[in-house]
């Protein structure tokens, strides 16, 4: 799916997306406040890590998937 498909299934169900040919991130993002805040957090093989930097490729793509909500 495009990455804005996959952003907005996210702030709906709270599940994370990930590309495939990116390997171990997963994007998570959570919603706060009445301003709907969104803050974005990566993981690597689970483990949250600093930064993402997309390319232009990330935005145009729709090889995006989305994770299983862990219990």
């Amino acid at each position: 799916m495009y990455l804005h498909v996959a952003v907005k299934r996210a702030l709906e169900t709270g599940e994370r997306f990930y590309r495939p040919s990116d390997g171990a991130v997963s994007v998570h993002l959570s919603v706060s406040g009445m301003r709907r805040t969104v803050s974005v957090h990566l993981l690597r093989d689970g483990s949250e890590c600093d930064y993402w930097n997309p390319t232009g490729d990330d935005f145009i793509t729709d090889d995006w998937e989305m994770c299983p909500i862990e219990e």
